[in-house]
């Protein structure tokens, strides 16, 4: 592939039902044939699609800024969420990021998180129970779905009849899961908004030992009402269909290799890095954006300071002179699947915890599991977020 610092501009649509049908051959393709193309959709963005270029990108928040301006410009989509407010801390640069990153994450570290397993085993255990009763599932809708946002949802201080609300709010928010038929209602939106008040109201009251209590008595930081509504978005966007879509992707990658499955029933130790290289090969977050400071080269292309760049985790994750294309359970990776620098994911150590308990229960209660491929259902619509909308099946 010849680079001679040339704008190559390629007509490339993320949010595009073409995409969502094949997004991995397109990936692929665009790997092969260009090294840091541009495209003029929506109002003109590069593409990070190596896995070089997303690092370089991801590592230098100086230069390329997560912020969401006050007008909605900027962010981390392309095209920006217009009816959500900037997200705490993922749409916030340092020394701001630091801060916020730094009153949150006591919340958030590997032993805090451990104390979670309880939950975590619960939840699992009152999922798994109802599916064993149904036996014909649909492993997104009755259980991906509802193992990580019921999870958050107690744990935050909601209680779990609200799950279903809040899921359906954060796909409105941020336009994920399936495209919007012209004659269903969208989800209550501000519904969510004000449910998040109101229970920061209450717990300032009368804490408890959730999430929303931490959140207001602080030790380190006051949030005033709009900040907790923008680190609640934060929470809900990036805690609860992501890890829903590698929980997905794990039971698929089980259910489509005899020899994986065995493997996994011989040596439950190894589901840990089965569930992280399902993260890495599905990327459940397909794209984040950043906005150009300053003027910057990226494989030989020089950018001019307000240009926005896409980083395509999918992408990078499968670049082939980085990672095999198949699932590798000898070697550890280095991949994106939870993002790189001061923006990993503050939740990584949580998503682990609920896709290995999940697939550990899972493998010994319903080791059989069968998932119907045919009829497997992927999002219509992944610029934001791979994943899947339905995934039927049987337990037994």
């Amino acid at each position: 592939m010849p680079n001679d610092g040339q704008r190559v501009v390629i007509d490339f649509d993320p949010h595009s039902e073409e995409f969502g049908r094949d997004h991995e051959a397109i990936l692929a393709r665009l790997r092969a044939e260009h090294v840091f193309p541009y495209s003029e959709r929506y109002g003109g963005f590069w593409i990070a699609a190596s896995y070089d270029a997303a690092h370089a990108i991801l590592a230098d928040p100086e230069t390329f800024s997560v912020a969401k301006a006050p007008d909605n410009t900027g962010g981390l989509l392309i095209p920006p969420a217009p009816d959500v407010p900037g997200m705490i801390p993922a749409e916030v640069d340092p020394p701001q990021h630091t801060a916020y990153r730094d009153a949150l994450a006591p919340a958030f570290t590997k032993k805090a998180v451990e104390q979670l397993a309880p939950l975590v085993q619960e939840v699992t255990t009152e999922i798994l129970d109802r599916m064993v009763a149904l036996g014909d599932v649909d492993f997104v809708e009755d259980f991906a779905n509802l193992l990580p946002g019921t999870t958050f949802i107690r744990w935050w201080g909601f209680p779990k009849e609200q799950v279903e609300s809040f899921r359906l709010g954060t796909e409105e928010a941020f336009n994920i899961g399936r495209v919007p038929r012209g004659d269903e209602d969208p989800p209550d939106f501000m519904w969510m908004l004000k449910a998040i008040i109101e229970l920061a109201e209450e717990r300032r009251k009368n804490p408890t030992d959730d999430l929303m209590s931490f959140l207001v008595h602080n030790p380190k930081m006051t949030f005033d009402e709009f900040e907790l509504v923008r680190i609640g978005m934060n929470l809900l966007a990036g805690g609860i269909k992501t890890t829903a879509a590698g929980l997905s992707a794990t039971l698929i990658n089980i259910a489509s290799d005899p020899a994986l499955r065995a493997k996994i029933l011989d040596d439950p130790g190894l589901i840990p890095q089965v569930t992280d290289e399902s993260v890495r090969l599905c990327s459940p977050a397909n794209s984040v954006a950043r906005t150009v400071t300053k003027p910057a080269t990226v494989c030989g292309h020089a950018l001019e300071a307000g240009e926005r760049v896409m980083v395509l985790y999918p992408s990078a994750n499968r670049d082939e002179s980085k990672f095999p294309g198949s699932m590798d359970l000898e070697h550890r990776h280095n991949h994106l699947g939870y993002g790189q620098g001061v923006h990993l994911c503050l939740g990584i150590w949580l998503a682990k915890l609920q896709l290995n308990i999940a697939v550990e229960q899972v493998m010994q209660r319903i080791p059989n599991f069968q998932i119907d491929f045919e009829r497997v259902e992927p999002f219509e619509v992944c610029g934001v977020l791979n994943g899947w909308l339905s995934i039927p099946g049987k337990v037994s």
